[in-house]
């Protein structure tokens, strides 16, 4: 037979079901003549929607919360969302305890309790101590009438925690918090403040909330009439009470500060202050006596390096290993490395600690140092020649471009003849002779010509080139990166040489030497309007033999598609020639304020508005253009096929 000796708490479940709490004890025999009982305890009891009787995920009906050897022992449940907290109390002690259960009936609690129970032995539950209330007005009040008037306790939902109310050793109101998710509290036990008058014991709270925020409680106050009658038979008298209540007693927050997270590695950036890829950043949050010395004991420490790019919180040790200095010194260190990522130079950048204290609460403060950071390497976005590019002069220029600004570092870059190795261009990254950088445009003019009708491809050391920060470009190891073919040496017209002033290149044929069996079209490009400036050759582009030029030879001044601008922006208009020049004119008319535009000398000296560019070695002893017009001698625009015929232009 089941004896019930304390009133059961019926309370509705957020799933629509009913769990039941009470004291209860097993008593099998016959009336009036000896029987067996079992121990004391708590249970709880599985109903649904309906109120019958069903079982929780154990199968069972009914769940064991505690066990005690002595009935008067006071239970209560609240719900919340997605389970229920049980409060008992241990009678021998009066020490009040929680278990939180889900739902179903599975344990969230899980710190275990002992109790040394009459015939039984020492049995186990699941629990957690929150505090005794005075031992002997316990006793007194759980033996009055079966203990209906035993002392009971109650909580409520706070939004974050449950916060419990008991009746304490001092003969008030106690209250702690409990987190819903671990069953651990996560506040110190504070008094609630209430006061009773003397010889008085608060039992019997109950809480409602008022509606702006806070709660009222209601409770009784008991007084024994006979408080030294160890028989307890005198009465009970009382009186109830109802008092405003905060919303419970804010559970005791770590302390972490900006003040006491430092960021201890230094930036392997090229400008010194910037993380690039592979770099380690460390953060080092110190609580010692000097830090901020937090005297609730510490669980765990994280720490969220998400803007330097890392996906999960590093746990911070200070166990003298993983980047940690002094194991035990109260120094918490974590470290991140710097992966490849989206950050370019991107400022501002600080990792937050969290800290867990033993009462499960936590703080989260970030630093303030606002690092720099750049987690991406330069890209290759375009080159000149193109990929797969055909007919490329051989004296051309390779033009990289890449997805941001880059600087020199150490190693090469490689034009490989695919078909004879000894024609490889192996150049230096830092000969300024080869290859030049401006902002993201890399440029390489290697010493000699490339060979004609020959596949290239290109090689580039992944130690090469890197941007400000550091962060190295990947390279090109693989011969299918980027490739192109010279123009094939059949295709160069002999009889024609180009000065290319708007790219700095000239005609490859001939061993650049001008031949006296040969008459020569010499075109000289520029570009049209006037401000531009005038692209200089390199030694490997000028010419020779310029003594072997004569009358059969003419220069021919070329725009860029309309007319070479004078200073004041007029077209060319004439062309004057004597012994040792050839001059281009503009003015405002034919005959009335000419002035030179452009000219080149015997010497191969070409001017323009003070620049000058040096075409030629050697000198020629007659003038190319003594027999030649101003229509002979320019044009507006390269005519068609000439650059191609040159290997300049693609046909």
């Amino acid at each position: 037979m089941k004896f019930q000796l304390t009133p059961g708490v019926l309370t509705a479940l957020s799933d629509g079901s009913y769990v039941l709490a009470s004291e209860v004890y097993d008593w099998i025999g016959t009336p009036g003549q000896s029987a067996t009982t079992t121990p004391i305890g708590a249970f709880i009891f599985k109903l649904d929607a309906s109120g019958t009787l069903t079982s929780f995920d154990s199968g069972t009906t009914w769940q064991r919360v505690n066990w005690n050897d002595e009935q008067g022992s006071p239970t209560n449940v609240i719900a919340f969302d997605g389970g229920f907290a049980v409060f008992s109390q241990e009678y021998r002690t009066a020490t009040w305890e929680v278990t939180l259960y889900n739902n179903n009936g599975t344990l969230i609690t899980t710190n275990i309790q002992s109790n040394t129970v009459h015939n039984m032995g020492t049995q186990s539950y699941h629990a957690v101590d929150v505090g005794a209330m005075d031992k002997e007005t316990h006793s007194g009040l759980a033996w009055y009438i079966n203990g209906y008037l035993a002392a009971s306790a109650t909580a409520y939902d706070n939004g974050t925690d449950l916060v419990f109310v008991f009746p304490d050793g001092s003969g008030g109101l106690s209250q702690v918090t409990i987190s819903k998710t671990t069953g651990e509290l996560t506040s110190d036990v504070t008094d609630s403040g209430i006061t009773v008058p003397q010889g008085g014991q608060l039992y019997n709270p109950r809480i409602v909330p008022d509606g702006a925020g806070g709660y009222d409680i209601t409770y009784s106050v008991l007084f024994d009439s006979n408080p030294v009658d160890d028989d307890r038979i005198g009465y009970v008298v009382g009186d109830i009470y109802q008092i405003g209540l905060n919303a419970g007693p804010a559970p005791v927050l770590p302390t972490v500060t900006d003040a006491h997270i430092a960021i201890t590695s230094t930036p392997g950036g090229a400008d010194g202050m910037t993380y690039k890829v592979g770099d380690t950043v460390t953060a080092v949050w110190d609580n010692s006596a000097s830090g901020d010395a937090n005297t609730s004991a510490v669980t765990s420490v994280t720490m969220d390096f998400s803007q330097f790019g890392g996906s999960t919180s590093a746990t911070a040790y200070d166990d003298g290993t993983h980047g940690d200095a002094i194991a035990g010194d109260g120094k918490f260190t974590a470290q991140y490395t710097v992966t490849a990522g989206a950050l370019d130079h991107v400022a501002g950048r600080n990792v937050a600690v969290t800290v867990t204290a033993a009462n499960h609460t936590s703080t989260t403060t970030a630093d303030s140092t606002g690092l720099t950071v750049d987690s991406t390497a330069p890209v290759l976005t375009s080159s000149t020649p193109q990929d797969n590019g055909g007919s490329i002069a051989t004296g051309a220029n390779l033009t990289l471009t890449f997805s941001e600004d880059v600087l020199a570092g150490s190693g090469h870059i490689t034009l490989v003849n695919e078909s004879d190795s000894s024609q490889n261009k192996v150049i230096d990254i830092t000969d300024s002779s080869q290859v030049s950088i401006s902002g993201n445009t890399v440029t390489i003019d290697p010493t000699t010509d490339l060979a004609a009708g020959a596949n290239y491809h290109v090689q580039i050391d992944s130690t090469a080139l890197h941007d400000t920060a550091g962060n190295d470009y990947a390279g090109i190891s693989s011969s299918a990166g980027l490739n192109f073919t010279t123009v094939s040496a059949s295709t160069v017209d002999p009889s024609i040489v180009v000065f290319d002033l708007t790219t700095g290149q000239s005609s490859d044929h001939n061993g650049r030497v001008f031949d006296a069996n040969t008459a020569y079209t010499i075109y000289i490009q520029v570009n049209s309007s006037y401000n531009s400036t005038l692209a200089g050759l390199d030694s490997n582009e000028m010419w020779s033999g310029a003594q072997n030029l004569g009358a059969d030879d003419k220069i021919v001044l070329v725009g860029t598609g309309s007319d070479v601008q004078g200073r004041y922006g007029d077209p060319v208009m004439t062309m004057r020639h004597g012994g040792n020049s050839v001059n281009w004119l503009a003015g405002f008319s034919i005959s009335f304020s000419s002035y030179n535009v452009a000219g080149v000398d015997a010497s191969g000296k070409f001017s323009r508005d003070g620049n000058n560019v040096d075409l030629w070695n050697g000198t020629w002893t007659v003038n190319p253009n003594e027999d030649n017009g101003f229509a002979q001698a320019y044009l507006k625009e390269m005519p068609a096929g000439v650059l191609t015929s040159q290997g300049l232009a693609m046909p």
